[in-house]
């Protein structure tokens, strides 16, 4: 008796399963060996000879070939054997357009394991046996077979949260007479976008359930419940919860009870998930594991650490022993909220109990140890992953590569993305986004560039946050011509979304802290043409720009644009008003505005904090500005670098021995940077000097963490005071510890032309410190006859302490300190913000000027703030 041959339904999930082998890398069912084989089918009346389709079919151990079809071993396909499903049978319909792409993909693979299977070798046989018409309805038990393999197809799906393809499926199988899906396939098809947070269409799937004469179970409820809670729609999310409490047949049940709570979680309405809990235990249903997990979890993301561990704790005493997802819960909440402590004693108790851990195990630990800064600990991580079995994904060794960025790491960073290639795990846009910005953020350009050619080769497409990155980085620069060629890129390119609001945001900011206020504006108005509203960032970047740039009436004006267009103002655009009138030591203009945000229900932040402290500094209000600040302290409001870099800047300009002990006073009481209070006292001179380094470098280790420029503002302003105070030799050293961090600038190649410094976001003393240090080194290593660069190029903008458009001090005394020095520098008629040498010229220079003799390394006669108090400052 001969063999039926697959049908047209077979032929639709089987190229469902072959979509899916695209996505699919299953490690837990290991394809046993197959044979890649040409098939050609005898032209029967279901297929005329005029349609003829070539297939490709991956025959396994545990699938029969039809009978009508011809055999040969197809001589160039190559398939990675754990890419595939055991006991699945693949088509590929050659012609079709839906899946073209999946042979060479899988061409790309390892090779093959060939295994002679019977089926290889069976001869075409008799065309008479061909099945019944498409049109007739299918037997029950085949319908029941075709069922359960579409309803694996939409299972692997879900696994991979793949609504597309199952979609495509799906739709195609409709199309196919005699068939009609099941509640169990619109269940899962629910469930399928439920997962994919495609909450519309998981209710179009319910009504077309529905219309078909179809009674939604409780199954199906649930399914279109969680969509609307994943996508965060809590009414129409409850609206379903109500409407199976009415509905007898569909009351909730301890799964339904979960995806609601998950649903109250989503939008902080903690007192809501207390409720559901009580009332279900009221109704007599046990909650699952699922149920305390969802519930876990919200508590945890609320911060609510207290009830998340009862919740634990319940969880064990009624019997419900915890899974891995369940622990996993608990370490990612412990982490997230820098509970350390409590996040390692949860994985102990993990292991003590058994319970394996998974790859979101180690991630979660290797995310928190990130966001502290323990490298030393997320390499150890990485080392137990491997040792467990779990092999590192993506994300794991992205979030090692981004710790080594921040820190400045940069040949960790670039070891470990080639470890992550020869390990097999492709890098995606993230990754390379993540490398990108770390070298913008240390202006290492041409690196950035690297990365970002290499990215394109390795067919990784920029998306939005990538040119975002790369944006920002030549934005800050100062580079403005790189960074409107690099957003007209983005304008042109169509595979990324278009720019919006916040791509426009970072030109605006660029633009803004570069004091190009006419751009600001053009770009701003260029936003509003393109159809994209201003937020609240954009209004923040507009009021700081105006306040530093001293347009306090635009400023004014923009604030009340802000607020008349409904954008609500945060504490981020308070910070910049209370900023640009303390700038200008409108003290009193200053502390009205913090009035009114906390009038307006915003709490005491700060970002605030360190505005209004610092505008008493500008005011030279010494002695107000240390009671404030003390104010603040015993508010509970601990003080950032930011904050610690504004009493520094203060320090230097303190005119009395009463003001500088009150300001050291309030350096002292900041517990996580008294070091720093130690490096300027002369009393410190008694000390140990290489204990007083060693806790020196712990604090500055423990700020690789803090972004560039906040970083930045503490050493400059360190720099500064110990210049100041007579400690040279100890402002050198913290320079060069910056250095080594990525926080100053570094010599380096640009365009392979020059050879360039910038120096313009530096402190008028510190910048001159960096300069001859530069020089120095250029002396010795970096200028040689034979050099490959055309020119060396300082760049002095209008340095970070400049008020008033023009006036640049930091400009001034370069130039003073170059001209003494009989330097070659001259400024050019294209940029007066840079002052360039032929690198000849330099050289000659250089090879006769002993620059020794203008930098003078030791210490004054008696260090500290007696010696800023009477002795005056170069």
């Amino acid at each position: 008796m001969m063999q039926q041959q697959p049908d047209s339904l077979s032929l639709v999930i089987n190229q469902g399963r072959m979509m899916m082998t695209q996505i699919c890398n299953t490690q837990k069912n290991p394809f046993a060996s197959a044979t890649v084989v040409n098939l050609q089918r005898q032209p029967q009346q279901k297929f005329p000879q005029k349609k003829k389709k070539k297939l490709l079919l991956l025959v396994t151990n545990h699938s029969p070939l039809p009978p009508d079809w011809s055999v040969n071993k197809h001589p160039r396909a190559t398939l990675s054997t754990t890419s595939l499903r055991r006991g699945s049978c693949y088509v590929k319909n050659k012609c079709g357009t839906k899946t073209s792409n999946l042979s060479s993909s899988l061409k790309k693979k390892a090779s093959v394991i060939s295994h002679n299977h019977p089926a290889a070798a069976r001869t075409k046989e008799s065309p008479s046996s061909s099945g019944s018409a498409s049109s007739s309805p299918l037997p029950h038990q085949q319908q029941q077979q075709q069922e359960t393999k579409l309803l694996s197809v939409l299972n692997d799906c879900l696994k991979q949260c793949n609504w597309r393809v199952a979609l495509d499926v799906f739709a195609a199988l409709k199309q196919e007479k005699g068939y009609k899906a099941s509640v169990r396939v619109y269940t899962v098809m629910v469930r399928i976008m439920a997962k994919g947070k495609q909450a519309h269409r998981a209710l179009q799937l319910f009504q077309e359930m529905e219309a078909q004469g179809f009674h939604p179970d409780v199954y199906v409820f649930t399914a279109l419940l969680d969509a609307y809670g994943r996508m965060g729609m809590l009414e129409q999310a409850l609206s379903v919860f109500k409407r199976m409490k009415a509905t007898p047949a569909c009351r909730p049940n301890a799964f339904a009870y979960g995806c609601m709570m998950a649903a109250y979680g989503r939008v902080n309405q903690w007192a809501k998930i207390d409720e559901l809990f009580w009332e279900m235990r009221a109704h007599g249903l046990k909650p699952l594991g699922s149920t305390y997990n969802v519930v876990i979890g919200a508590y945890g993301k609320g911060g609510l650490w207290d009830k998340m561990e009862k919740a634990f704790d319940t969880m064990v005493a009624v019997g419900c022993t915890p899974d891995t997802s369940t622990y996993n819960t608990m370490i990612d909440a412990h982490g997230k909220g820098t509970m350390y402590s409590s996040m390692e004693k949860m994985v102990k108790r993990m292991r003590s109990s058994n319970c394996p851990a998974d790859v979101l195990t180690y991630s979660s630990l290797m995310d928190a140890y990130r966001k502290a800064g323990w490298y030393e600990k997320m390499e150890e991580t990485l080392e137990l992953m491997r040792a467990s079995g779990c092999k590192p994904d993506v994300k794991a060794f992205s979030l090692l590569i981004d710790i080594y960025g921040k820190r400045g790491m940069f040949e960790k960073m670039e070891a470990t993305l080639q470890e992550m290639h020869a390990a097999g795990c492709q890098a995606n846009v993230v990754t390379y986004t993540g490398i990108i910005d770390a070298f913008g953020k240390a202006r290492r350009y041409e690196e950035m560039e690297r990365v970002w050619t290499n990215m394109k080769a390795q067919g990784v497409k920029p998306d939005l946050s990538a040119f975002i990155a790369i944006i920002g980085a030549y934005g800050r620069g100062g580079l403005y011509k790189r960074m409107e060629a690099r957003f007209h890129d983005l304008q042109m390119r169509s595979a990324v979304p278009k720019p919006g609001t916040a791509a426009y945001n970072v030109i605006i900011d660029a633009y803004g802290k570069g004091k190009l206020i006419d751009r600001m504006e053009s770009a701003f108005e260029a936003m509003q043409e393109a159809g994209h509203q201003p937020d609240v960032i954009t209004y923040c970047e507009l009021i700081d720009a105006y306040g530093k740039a001293g347009l306090l009436q635009k400023m004014d004006s923009t604030f009340m644009l802000m607020r008349v267009t409904g954008v609500p103002p945060n504490e981020h655009t308070y910070s910049a008003l209370i900023d640009g009138y303390g700038k200008h030591g409108m003290v009193d203009k200053a502390e009205r505005v913090l009035h009114d945000m906390l009038k307006a229900g915003i709490a005491m932040n700060l970002v605030a904090f360190t505005s209004i402290i610092d505008a008493y500094g500008t005011a030279q209000r010494f002695e107000d500005m240390a009671v404030r600040f003390k104010g603040f302290k015993l508010a509970g409001i601990e003080p950032s670098c930011e904050t610690v870099g504004v009493l520094l800047s203060a320090l230097c300009a303190c005119q009395s021995v009463t003001e500088v002990s009150a300001l050291m006073s309030c350096i002292h009481s900041c517990k996580n940077f008294k070091v720093i209070a130690d490096l300027l006292d002369e009393r410190s001179e008694g000390k140990d000097k290489e204990s007083l380094w060693k806790d020196a470098v712990a604090l500055f280790d423990r700020l690789q963490l803090e972004g560039t420029a906040a970083r930045l503002v503490l050493y400059d302003s360190l720099v500064e005071a110990l210049w100041c105070f007579g400690w040279r030799a100890r402002a050198c050293r913290v320079l060069m510890a910056g250095r080594e961090r990525g926080v100053f600038p570094q010599a380096r190649a640009f365009s392979g032309e020059e050879l360039l410094l910038d120096l313009h976001m530096l402190s008028v003393n510190v910048a001159q410190v960096m300069l001859l240090m530069w020089l120095c080194e250029m002396e010795s290593t970096c200028i040689k006859e034979d050099t490959p660069y055309e020119q060396v190029t300082v760049v002095t903008g209008w340095g970070r302490r400049s008020r008033v458009e023009g006036d640049s001090p930091l400009k001034t005394a370069v130039i003073a300190r170059l001209t003494a020095m009989g330097s070659p520098f001259k400024i050019p008629r294209e940029n007066a913000g840079r002052l360039v040498a032929p690198v000849s010229q330099v050289c000659d220079w250089l090879a006769r000027e002993r620059l020794g003799t203008h930098l003078l390394l030791e210490d004054a006669a008696v260090p500290g703030p007696s010696h800023l108090l009477s002795h005056s400052r170069w």
